[in-house]
């Protein structure tokens, strides 16, 4: 519970740090550029529906103080990107709940200055600063996605979680589904590795894994249990397998 949490934290805690730069580019006295304003409009939403599928994805392994914490940061995010809609006369409104993605997308266009810009490079293309660039939004990609994904040994008791943060990673990908793809591979190990190995997308992955890795059925589990028999010597070893027989069929209900 504790490696949950504070791996649930970090990960808040980064997306709300995000927003908050984003947000003080637009509550200024003076507002920017309608350029400017559009792409931290669209950082605002993304880091709030990041943060609602987070919250999403862990919120059934928190305990309610934790889930309290998050719901209160969460609850802030909400209220200032209401203010700054209010603020820029944007009628959408931002889902009440902890859960909803909110579907705002403003079209960015580009400011004179950056239209100016662009074309001067083009006509200087030796001084093209792109392929950094590209490296740059990667790394920054990279170190926020190992993060948000758990070692998987391709056990039934780890998968929801592991299918959760793979749908979160999802909805982040952007334009970087091949290096997410080599970054989740690294992140799985025994016989879920051999299943994944030769797929490139984070769907087939996830359909992979949940067709092929299943809980036993109630009923089989449940003749396990009663099948079981205690030998006198093998006190410690009888209570291992009923204890661990009893959490698959708690699995198997679910």
């Amino acid at each position: 519970m504790t490696t949950n949490w504070e791996n649930f934290q970090s990960q808040i805690l980064n997306i709300k740090a995000e927003f908050d730069r984003a947000f003080k580019c637009l509550n200024k006295t003076n507002l920017p550029s309608a350029a400017t304003q559009a792409k931290h409009i669209n950082i605002l939403v993304r880091q709030h529906n990041a943060f609602a599928t987070t919250l999403k994805t862990f919120s059934p392994f928190l305990i309610e103080t934790h889930k309290f914490e998050a719901e209160n940061i969460f609850k802030g995010i909400k209220l200032k990107l209401k203010n700054i809609l209010v603020r820029l006369e944007i009628s959408d409104r931002v889902p009440d709940d902890f859960e909803s993605i909110f579907g705002l997308k403003i079209i960015e266009q580009d400011s004179d200055e950056e239209a100016e810009e662009e074309e001067n490079l083009k006509k200087t293309p030796e001084k093209l600063p792109s392929k950094t660039n590209k490296m740059t939004t990667v790394n920054e990609f990279l170190n926020v996605v190992s993060k948000l994904i758990p070692e998987f040994d391709g056990s039934v008791e780890k998968l929801s979680m592991f299918i959760n943060a793979l749908t979160l990673i999802d909805t982040l990908k952007g334009n970087h589904e091949e290096v997410a793809v080599c970054l989740i591979k690294t992140k799985v190990s025994g016989r879920a590795q051999s299943l994944i190995g030769h797929l490139t997308t984070i769907n087939s992955i996830k359909q992979e894994l949940q067709s092929k890795i299943k809980a036993e059925s109630a009923k089989a589990v449940a003749s396990k249990l009663l099948a079981l028999k205690q030998k006198s010597n093998e006190n410690v070893t009888y209570a291992k397998e009923v204890e661990e027989l009893s959490l698959k069929l708690e699995q198997a209900y679910i």
